[in-house]
């Protein structure tokens, strides 16, 4: 049985290699996109069930040769993300958000999505009729991209009661309220719930949160976002990091299951500016 996995992992390598090749160099594939995917997927399972793989497999290697370790290594302050080959327009509208964003089509799919984080249009209408798009190499297509908002049904919605006890404004404006920036953010290691932020607080120091909504968000799509932390709070250990504030979020409980948005600001909000 290994020897025949072993021998179906030649096969795909050598078949995944000269599609590559018709490809990029031809320009001649003979494999649809999602033909070409499948058998990528087969190989990629395949390998990690032997812990058998080729040098030149298509796993290993960038276009069609080997890649080069010795490249120089570049640090991009805006995070490139990837789709992993997503066939849904929904799942695409969610990777963009309010972003603006460059689509090279193919004849009958997109090819690539190109984000441009810091260029997020200001006034545009929440839905845009069909246009033509220029594409490189010269050839164009149609594009047509609508966002609506969802109506929500509220009475499904149970929120906690509103507090019955006073507090009075000097106990209240102890807490610092103040917008940041999330800088970066990945999961904790060995946690399911929590994300560690790197944030910029106004301060020219970077402060680091830790806040249990994994189950919410995935950490790559809230880089960049602005949002409330309360940043006097003793620092408090979690998985052996300090966590130096709280973000604030807003939760509500909808047929018996837990709901958390993350509250985020308008961009144009420095990080650092204070809430009253």
């Amino acid at each position: 049985m290994e020897h025949s996995k072993q021998q179906r992992i030649r096969e795909l390598t050598d078949r995944l290699n000269r599609c590559r090749y018709e490809y990029y160099n031809l320009n001649a594939p003979s494999l649809t996109d999602a033909e070409y995917d499948a058998l990528f997927d087969e190989l990629s399972v395949l390998e990690k069930e032997t812990g058998f793989n080729l040098t030149n497999s298509p796993t290993q290697t960038v276009g069609c040769y080997p890649a080069v370790s010795t490249l120089e290594k570049t640090t991009h302050k805006i995070p490139l993300l990837s789709l992993d080959k997503t066939k849904s327009s929904t799942e695409l509208l969610r990777f963009a958000g309010e972003q603006m964003v460059m689509l090279m089509l193919k004849k009958d799919s997109i090819r690539d999505v190109i984000l441009f984080p810091t260029m997020k249009p200001l006034d545009l209408p929440k839905t845009k009729k069909p246009e033509e798009v220029g594409i490189i190499g010269g050839a164009t297509g149609a594009v047509e991209i609508e966002v609506k908002d969802e109506p929500i049904d509220f009475s499904k919605v149970e929120i906690e009661p509103l507090f019955k006890d006073f507090v009075d404004f000097e106990t209240f404006s102890k807490s610092d309220f103040r917008a940041v920036k999330v800088k970066s953010c990945e999961a904790v290691k060995k946690s399911k719930k929590l994300l560690k932020f790197v944030l910029d607080d106004g301060t020219g120091t970077d402060r680091v949160i830790l806040s249990g909504i994994h189950e919410y968000y995935e950490p790559e799509e809230l880089v960049g976002k602005t949002c409330v932390a309360i940043t006097n709070l003793p620092p408090r250990p979690m998985m052996g990091i300090a966590s130096e504030g709280m973000l604030i979020s807003a939760v509500h409980h909808e047929n018996g299951e837990e709901k958390l948005h993350l509250l985020m600001l308008d961009p144009h909000i420095p990080a650092g500016a204070k809430m009253y």
